[in-house]
Order: structure tokens, then sequence, then C-alpha cells
């Protein structure tokens, strides 16, 4: 009689609510649920609410949801702290747009747009129109107005004043899914960057846990069958068993194996379609083998990260069936309900407008999930610091702390290089150590030299220093071009052209790409230093 949402908890007379990413656990004695925020509680007679904040759990509650380090600041410890959220129950994925009272709008320079400044979300309204205009995994939505209905559009179908949002301003990070930007197209370069290492085939193993028996559908109008009641991604094509686990593929002609690593991808799994859970694996490669190892790669779409027209966006779209078995319960990979935010920087993590103050948001409990609500394996987007003001920490090997930051900085850290799957603790044994080269010079970031000094195409030198361009002439650097306020007069103009004069969009695009060639390879040290520690 026990409801599929419903699982009894090892050594308890409780149970829990599986089908939620948030520790619910069901007193049975009462028939009272308790809804875990890290440091506040709530109760309710039925899992959808109404939720009541109290002030404790009984003993036999709380000790079922380990306690997490609180790793926030006494920054922002004020009145905001001290607010309980309220509890919005969803039954389907859902993206909640909050704002911190009514809504207040600042302008976008250049623009025509205003942007909501008392959100974590990223709302904007076009002035001339008085359409609203969201942005979440990466899609663009719009509406009359703030209650909806919302519309897709694309990338490639905003209005023109989005492409004219400032770079390095508070909502610079929104060009990256604007068609035609730089920072798209920069974007969509970065998604197609591999991650490379060389897997031991002797030391790589794999073991497949099954609900029951192994359990087999067709995938789509494909040859190929696909294992449900498993959290791993498990293939029949042509009668043998493929598994790809933490980026390497496995092989077996059994589905609970023995395993072994495999040496090629069959081409059947190029026709995976969106619409099946696996469809990630297709990012993963092999690209050559020895008898000891294999070489194989993996592209930000293992991670949910995909390339869509002229941006990049997350996740499929598509709603995936999760498993209910007699004993387990295997969530799949969702694309809305956790506001997974990007930006050029950091990548994709979570977002931060669904809570805020006292409530710690902790993904599961009682071991967590192998494969879930975000993707692969043990993936997590990575939650960055907010470019305003917020109050949270997220748990279960997720932290968030407080502070505010320019979303313009140019000091990017290197979170992409370790979320790669193959650097990761648990990982490192099926790699193969590559040899090393300390004696090789690498490439270096000059710390004490501005690098800023830039020619056009007809050989003219310049340099772009904080108050503007300056153009080299007579042997000596020309006043910032960036003071238009000083007009040349009607004699000027008949002498020759002043120095002056507004520099080509050209030095402007290399200023960019040498900025974002410098950061990356600020990462890439970084990177190296960390493994190297």
């Amino acid at each position: 009689d026990v409801p599929r949402e419903l699982r009894k908890i090892e050594n308890s007379k409780m149970m829990q609510v599986i089908n939620s990413p948030y520790p619910i656990i069901l007193e049975t004695g009462s028939s009272t649920y308790y809804l875990s925020g890290g440091e506040i509680w709530y109760k309710a007679s039925n899992p959808k609410g109404p939720w009541q904040f109290i002030e404790q759990p009984p003993k036999e509650v709380a000790a079922l949801v380990p306690k997490e380090e609180d790793t926030r600041t006494s920054a922002g410890e004020s009145e905001e702290s001290s607010k309980i959220p309220k509890i919005v129950v969803a039954t389907e994925p859902t993206e909640l747009l909050v704002s911190d009272g009514d809504p207040k709008y600042s302008p976008i320079s250049n623009t025509d747009l205003l942007y909501m400044s008392n959100s974590e979300s990223d709302i904007l309204l076009e002035i001339p129109t008085q359409n609203y205009f969201v942005l979440i995994s990466g899609r663009w939505f719009s509406s009359a107005s703030l209650d909806g209905p919302w519309a897709y559009v694309a990338a490639d179908k905003l209005p023109k004043s989005f492409a004219k949002i400032p770079y390095e301003s508070a909502n610079g990070h929104l060009l990256a899914f604007v068609g035609g930007t730089e920072q798209a197209a920069e974007s969509v370069m970065d998604n197609q960057m591999p991650q490379t290492s060389t897997i031991s085939r002797k030391d790589a193993s794999l073991e497949v846990t099954y609900d029951g028996a192994p359990k087999f559908e067709k995938v789509g109008d494909t040859g190929m069958e696909y294992a449900v009641n498993t959290s791993s991604s498990v293939l029949k094509i042509h009668n043998r068993y493929y598994c790809c686990e933490e980026a390497v593929w496995y092989e077996s002609d059994s589905p609970t194996g023995p395993w072994t690593v495999s040496t090629s991808v069959p081409n059947e799994v190029q026709e995976i379609p969106p619409e099946n859970p696996n469809y990630n694996v297709k990012y993963v490669y092999i690209y050559d083998s020895t008898p000891e190892v294999v070489y194989v790669g993996y592209t930000p779409a293992y991670m949910g990260s995909y390339v869509y027209g002229p941006s990049v966006v997350y996740g499929t779209g598509y709603y995936y069936r999760p498993w209910y078995g007699p004993v387990h319960y295997y969530p799949r990979p969702y694309t809305w309900g956790f506001h997974v935010r990007y930006n050029p920087w950091y990548g994709w993590s979570f977002g931060l407008s669904y809570s805020s103050g006292p409530f710690r948001m902790t993904i599961g409990f009682g071991g967590g999930y192998h494969r879930g609500y975000y993707g692969p394996g043990r993936y997590r987007p990575y939650p960055y610091r907010s470019y305003r003001k917020t109050n949270i920490t997220m748990n279960r090997n997720i932290n968030i702390n407080t502070g505010d930051i320019n979303i313009g900085n140019k000091n990017r850290p290197a979170n992409r290089d370790r979320n790669n799957i193959y650097n990761r603790q648990e990982n490192r044994k099926r790699n193969v150590e590559r040899p090393k080269s300390r004696d090789k010079p690498r490439p270096s970031v000059s710390k004490d030299k501005r690098n800023n000094v830039y020619t056009d195409r007809s050989g003219n030198v310049h340099r772009k220093t904080d108050k503007g361009w300056e153009k080299r002439e007579a042997g000596k650097w020309s006043p910032p071009q960036a003071d238009k306020s000083a007009r040349p007069s009607q004699g000027d103009l008949k002498k020759t052209r002043p120095s002056t004069s507004k520099p080509q969009p050209q030095l402007e695009r290399d200023y960019r790409a040498r900025q974002q060639g410098n950061d990356r390879a600020r990462r890439a040290q970084g990177s190296r230093s960390s493994r190297r520690r």
C-alpha cells in the first residue's frame, strides 16, 4: 500500500519521498511530512503542501538528514537572513521567477532595454514594445506580461538592442545568448572543445547495478535498446552491450558484465534521438587505442551543454520518464526546474533566484543520487557567486558564498577545468600519466608588462589604455581617443586626419581576442598547478 513516490528508510520507521531533490521525510506514526531546508524545517500533512515553518522537527527526523558545514560569510547576515522563505510546490519541472519586493528596473546603457535589478533572474523589459524577456537554461522567452503566457524566441530573432548590451556591464553575460555576437560565437566554440584523457585498459573498471533483472526498451526507431532500470547508460547494439560511464566506453557480452574498456564506439550511437535520456553519450569519443591504453574525450554536450542555433543551451528540453522500481528510484536529467544559468567565465551553474535567507538547498540525502536531476554521473553545474547580492548556501558538495562580483571581471577562474570528469579524484586511477615535459618552455602571460599594443591593417600602431585608444605618431602617443568632446576645427580638417579618430573595429576585435586568449592561458596554468599539487 506504499505509494510509489515513498520508500522506507533503512533502519528507521520513517519513509522518504524519493521523487524530489529535497529531503522530505514522512513520520509514519503521525502522517506528517517534514521538509529540510538546512537551517530551517517545515511540516505539512501532504507533500504538496501547504508547508508550515517549525522551530525543530522530531529528533528521529532531524537525525536522518546529515548536518552540512555552513560556509556562508558574515556578509549579508542581516534582516534578509532572518526571512523565512515560502515553499512553492510544483509537480513538474518549473522555473520560478522571484523579485525582492515589487519589480524594480534599471536601464542598460546604449540600449532600449531595462533589467529587473531586484531579481536574480535574467528578466529584461524592451521599452518600445513593453515586452518582457527572460533567459532560462540558455533559452529566451517573451511575454507581454510577467504573468505570461511565455513564448520561445530564438537567439537570432531577438530585438536589435540585445546585441548592444555592454560587454562589461552587469548584464554582459547575456551576450553569449544573442545570435551574431562575438560572445555567442565564443560559447559555441568552447562547446566544441573536448576534454581528453588516456585511459588504462587494465585499471579502468565498471559495475552496473539494476533494480531487479535488467529491463530494456527500444531507442526510438533505431535498432538499439537501452536499459531503463539502472542509473547507468547501457545500450544493447547487435546483441552486445555498451555502457558509457564517467566519459569512458565499456562493453560486454552480458548486461551485468564483466565489462572491458571499448576501443571503438558503434556508429549506431550517433542515431540516438534527443528524446532518449542517453542522448548525451553521443558526445563521448574514442580517438585511438593500443593494447595498453585508450585515448578518449568528451565535449560539454555530454554534460548537458548543447549548441542550438547560434548559441548554447542547457539540456535537451525533453522530459525523461524516471524509473520507479521495487527498491530504487532513478531520476533522469532535467532541463528545467533548477534555474541553470551560464556565463563565459564559469560555464553552467545553478541559478539563485529560487531561494534566499536561511534556506539551504540540500540535494537528496542518505548517499544522494548517482545519476539524477543534473546529468551524467556526479556532474553538478558549478555554482558561482552572483553578480548581485545573495545569501544562500547549497550543500551536498555544492557551496555558494555571498558577495558581489562584476560579471565582466577579467579574472576568470578555471572552474570548467576543475569540472573535468577525468580529473576527479575517483576517476584518476583510470588515467595514464602523460609524459612530463618540465623542460619544455610553456607560454605564459606577462604579469609585469601590459600586453596592450596593436597594429591596424595599414600598419599604424595603437595601444589600449584605461582611458581609451591611443595612436603612435612621431615617436609619441596621441591623447586617448575616448575623448569625443574635442572636435577638430575646419582648418584642422583641411591639414590632415587627426590622430584622435575612432579606432577601427578590427582593433576592438583584436583586443577582445587577446583578452580571451590570456584568460584561457591563465585557466590552463591554474589547472596544471592544481594537478601538480
